[in-house]
């Protein structure tokens, strides 16, 4: 009798530590992907306006060439460089891209934003083309080492 009690204490003390290991799990994960989603939606908040969609054909990308680095702490400097064309009628004031890096696979590691255009550069005047540079001081580990996909993020025009 004094056997079957011990086991009984026991075993009415062992299932809730597998449940409660658990509960603990599913919320672990819940947690990180909630992260990972709110993430991924603040790199690419800004959209596209309606009119800036329409003007993107307008908008020509030529002599891109990327030169990437390693500087005396072992990390890879990126930088890219090229032209930018406005062929369109409309001045414009900011262009900023989300320039996507890839793994070996082809999948997504990283989105950085950088800016062809800037207030800082000037604006881009209808006909006009201008040079740009776009450095990056971190890249992420495991980048392909191919250019990086670049998006059009973000046109601002002149009033």
């Amino acid at each position: 009798m004094l056997e079957q009690d011990k086991r009984l204490k026991e075993s009415s003390k062992m299932p809730w530590m597998p449940i409660l290991l658990g509960v603990l799990m599913v919320a672990a994960v819940g947690g990180a992907l909630l992260y990972l989603q709110q993430a991924s939606q603040s790199d690419s908040e800004t959209v596209l306006s309606d009119a800036a969609r329409a003007y993107l054909p307008n908008l020509d990308l030529n002599n891109v060439n990327m030169e990437a680095h390693e500087d005396a702490l072992d990390q890879t400097l990126l930088e890219i460089t090229g032209q930018i064309t406005n062929l369109g009628d409309t001045e414009v004031t900011v262009v900023e891209a989300n320039c996507v890096f890839r793994d070996l696979n082809g999948l997504e590691l990283e989105r950085q934003r950088s800016a062809f255009v800037s207030e800082r550069t000037g604006g881009l005047a209808p006909g006009e083309t201008q040079s740009f540079r776009m450095a990056f001081d971190s890249v992420p580990e495991g980048w392909n080492q191919i250019l990086p996909d670049l998006f059009i993020a973000q046109i601002q025009f002149s009033e």
